[in-house]
Order: C-alpha cells, then sequence, then structure tokens
C-alpha cells in the first residue's frame, strides 16, 4: 500500500509540475534530437504532422523533431516545429484543469489507501505472507502443490496463522521486487549463506545428483569418471550462461563441454513444470545423463514412467573451490530477526515432520558427515 501510495503522490506530482521532471535533454529540442539520432531511440508521440497518429510513446515533450523533416531542407519543417509548440502549449493548459480534479481525486483515494494500509498493518500478525513461484514444482506453484507450499502451511498452523501469497516467477529481481519490496514476509528456500535475505537456520541439506536411466547401468559418481568422455551430458544453465553452475564448471575444468546439452533452468514459462525438460530427456534418451540439483531431479525422477538412476556427485580434489552441496533456510527481511527467530523455533520443534516432507518429494538429503565420507 505504501508503495502505491508513494507512486500515486509521485505522479501528481510530475503531472502538475512537468518542468521539475524533465531531464536535460528535454528542455533543448536540438539537445534531445542529437541524443535520440546518436543512441537510435525513437521514442514516437500520439501525434503527428499528417493528422495521422504514431504507436504510444512517452510524451509529446520526447518527440524527435528530426523524425519529422523535410527531405528539401536540412532543418526541422516548420509545421512539425509548430505542431510541436502548439502541443505543448494545449498540454499546459490542459495540465492545469486536469490537476485541480486529480489532486482531489487523489488526495480522496489516499485517504483510502491509508486506510487499507492501517486494515493491512493490523491484520499481518495473523497471516504468514509467502512471495513464491507459480510454477516451479517441486518447490511451489498456484495451486499450492510444491513441498516449499506443504512447508509455509505447516509454519502457518504451527504459529497459529494462515497463509496468503504473493505469486511472482523467480527471475532476476525476484527478492528486491517481493521480500525487501515488504510483499511478503518470507521466501521458503534461500541458501543459508544468501545475503539478500536474513537466514534461518538450514532445515535441509542437499546436493547436485547424476541423473541416468537404470536400464543403462551407467553407476556414475564423479565428474572423473572415464566413462563421461563418450557421454552426452545434459545440464542446467541460467540465462544462457553455461558456466554459471557447478557443475558446468567441473565438466569444463576436464575438457567435457564438447559433450554438453544445455537446458534453460528456467525453459519455457508457458509450459507446466519447465524444469522437468532436462529430466525427460534423459527418460527419452536424448541425453545419457544428467547433473541436476537433487531436489528437482528426485521428484521429477519419481514422477518418470522410466525408471532413473538419482546418484549424489562426489567432489574429487579437482573440484576445490566448486559447490556442490548446499544448505538451505527460510529467507526473511534483514531486519525482521522476530519472524526469524519464530521460524527457528518451528524448525527445532517439527525437525522431523519438515524431513519427512522432504522425503515425501524425494529431496536427496545429505549430512556434513556423508560428504566427507565421499571424498
Amino acid at each position: 500500500m505504501a508503495i502505491r501510495l508513494s507512486q500515486t503522490m509521485l505522479d501528481i506530482f510530475q503531472l502538475c509540475h512537468p518542468e521539475r521532471g524533465r531531464t536535460p535533454e528535454s528542455k533543448d529540442p536540438a539537445a534531445a534530437e542529437a541524443l535520440d539520432s546518436s543512441s537510435g531511440f525513437r521514442p514516437r508521440s500520439r501525434f503527428a504532422s499528417n493528422g495521422q497518429s504514431h504507436t504510444e510513446g512517452l510524451s509529446v515533450m520526447k518527440m524527435p523533431i528530426g523524425n519529422l523533416r523535410n527531405r528539401d531542407s536540412r532543418g526541422p519543417s516548420t509545421r512539425a516545429y509548430a505542431l510541436v509548440q502548439d502541443d505543448r502549449a494545449g498540454l499546459a493548459r490542459t495540465r492545469q484543469g486536469v490537476c485541480r480534479r486529480t489532486v482531489k481525486c487523489a488526495l480522496a483515494c489516499s485517504l483510502l489507501l491509508a486506510f487499507f494500509a492501517a486494515a493491512t498493518a493490523f491484520a499481518a500478525p495473523n497471516q504468514l505472507r509467502v512471495c513464491a513461484d507459480p510454477n516451479d514444482l517441486p518447490f511451489s506453484n498456484s495451486h499450492q502443490q510444491g513441498f516449499e507450499n506443504k512447508l509455509a502451511d505447516m509454519v502457518a498452523s504451527d504459529l497459529g496463522m494462515t497463509v496468503s501469497y504473493e505469486w511472482f516467477p523467480q527471475l532476476n529481481g525476484f527478492f528486491r521486487k517481493t521480500l525487501k519490496a515488504g510483499l511478503c514476509d518470507v521466501v521458503m528456500s534461500v541458501p543459508s549463506s544468501f545475503d539478500e535475505a536474513l537466514p534461518t537456520r538450514p532445515y535441509y541439506r542437499s546436493t547436485y545428483v547424476f541423473v541416468s536411466r537404470r536400464d543403462r547401468h551407467l553407476d556414475l559418481h564423479s565428474f572423473d569418471d572415464p566413462a563421461l568422455r563418450a557421454l552426452r551430458i545434459g545440464v542446467q544453465v541460467v540465462g544462457g550462461e553455461e558456466g554459471s553452475l557447478p557443475p558446468t564448471q567441473a565438466l569444463s575444468h576436464r575438457g567435457l563441454m564438447r559433450n554438453v546439452s544445455a537446458f534453460n533452468i528456467v525453459g519455457n514459462l508457458s509450459m507446466s513444470n519447465p524444469p522437468a525438460e532436462l529430466i525427460d530427456a534423459v527418460a527419452s534418451g536424448d541425453v545419457d545423463v544428467a547433473v541436476v540439483w537433487g531436489p528437482l531431479a528426485g521428484y521429477f525422477a519419481r514422477q518418470s514412467s522410466v525408471p532413473l538412476d538419482v546418484v549424489p556427485v562426489c567432489a574429487s580434489t579437482r573440484d576445490a573451490g566448486i559447490p556442490f552441496e548446499f544448505a538451505i533456510s527460510m529467507g526473511v527481511r534483514r531486519n525482521d530477526t522476530a519472524m526469524q527467530q519464530k521460524l527457528n523455533d518451528f524448525l527445532e520443534r517439527r525437525q522431523k515432520d519438515v524431513r519427512g516432507l522432504l522425503e515425501s518429494y524425494g529431496v536427496p538429503l545429505v549430512s556434513a558427515a556423508q560428504a566427507q565420507r565421499c571424498q
């Protein structure tokens, strides 16, 4: 509410005082034309010299006059320039009238928004507001079928609260636009060393795994296995960056990138369960083996009609500095130590139940002791 209220007041200010919001180039048409010509940027306006309308653009104030040059003249056409000046004068007069009416309306709306903001503040203690991805099984989806959804229900029930969701795809800017913006109180899974949120104590630790068809009997455990040199290897990447995740770093160190097929971890957002694409590629034989984050692999391997083996990756000394295991926590706003403590107390009380939930979704769980033996 506070964000929307601030934006409303900013819009009113800019409407009534357009000169206060202009950039230097918007005050100087020649400078604006030079800037737009050099950058290739062509903001378009609702007004045109031929009586037709251009596609909506930012504002007539930003119209690049160079777009309306006469072929026989080196300067701006007289008609185009006059049109812009008329538009400016007419827009200024319109603003004066609109501003008076808008301010009255905005003040009434602001009072209403303030009322709802106060009502929300009173209701907040009884709500566990969760930010989650609407299409990201096994973690969460809008049908609340993921283990993060079930964990949120468990937390809310334990604390005498009800769950409400702010759905937002976990793409770039997720935490800035959700948790930091105050749209929610908790994100159900963050790395325990995460610095964009205040993590709780870890509630599970998982690892990257090799996924292969059981009938192939590959029995892979390490990136040093010589069999990998003859195999088609599927990996997940973030935004086309092939070296951005641990498996691709390990494969690159061994000169195996020529064997790799990359699958975007986000996938096609119009599809149901986009991360499942890589596991499906293993089942269909499009790749021989996949290296996948454990919770994704364990869940979708169970859904496969073809039996699949899921084996934790064992790091070797060649992989020093490349982590394959991660501890996972819940994350709250950095100043919300009260909520962090509530969640920590919950995790202490319900540790066995949380572990049972994770195991029911096929999440491979590892401990530090297991990791040492793997070495």
